[in-house]
């Protein structure tokens, strides 16, 4: 029925907000807020150190293949 194609549609629609736009604005609107607090200078320093931390481990960490 026509009916339920729409309310699966809705739904479909709902999730990708759900899953995929909502964190991107939640991560927008995190960086904007913290780069108030600490400044743009404190926000590139956590960004280099989180992508240090990142490529440390997974080069010297465990993999799973």
């Amino acid at each position: 029925m026509i009916t339920h194609d729409i309310q699966q549609f809705s739904n479909s629609l709902a999730a990708i907000y759900a899953n995929v736009a909502k964190p991107i604005l939640d991560m927008f609107l995190y960086n904007y807020q913290l780069s108030q607090n600490v400044g743009a200078e404190g926000l590139f320093v956590l960004t280099v150190l989180m992508q240090g931390t990142t490529v440390l481990c997974k080069r010297f960490g465990t993999s799973s293949q």
